[in-house]
């Protein structure tokens, strides 16, 4: 009865890592309300349309997935800065990436701290030529 049950366990482990998939974690930021610069309840659902389409074509990340962790900045810095804290704070789950912020007020003073977690930010939603200036330093 032992064997039968290790044997069951044992399969029952194999397939799950057959069709398990890593995940890969993105942290965004996005305002949830709509501000004099973008409009961004519709931003959010359409960084996770995006996400989707990824995940869906195996030829893309096979074993992998992307997983959203979404988080309301309301185009504010503090509220920006304690939503990347929490993010990145989750010991579980390792970040590879920052999407957002949607204001370059906030997107700036992000990108420079999660440098120093190496951690890239993508933001096509900002808008300004200082944020190039980051990544060098200058």
């Amino acid at each position: 009865m032992a064997s039968w049950l290790l044997l069951t366990l044992s399969f029952t482990s194999f397939v799950c890592c057959v069709y398990c998939k890593t995940p890969l974690f993105v942290g965004t930021l996005l305002p949830s309300e709509p501000n004099d610069f973008v409009f961004s309840p519709l931003t959010a659902p359409a960084v996770q349309l995006a996400v989707d389409h990824i995940n869906a074509i195996s030829n893309i990340l096979p074993n992998h997935e992307i997983v959203l962790r979404l988080r309301d900045s309301a185009c504010d810095i503090g509220l920006a800065g304690y939503e990347l804290y929490r993010l990145l704070s989750k010991s579980d789950e390792t970040k590879i990436a920052l999407i957002g912020e949607a204001c370059s007020t906030v997107t700036q003073p992000l990108a420079q701290i999660s440098k120093y977690w190496n951690i890239p930010q993508v933001h096509a939603f900002a808008y300004g030529c200082k944020m190039i200036l980051i990544k060098y330093d200058i």
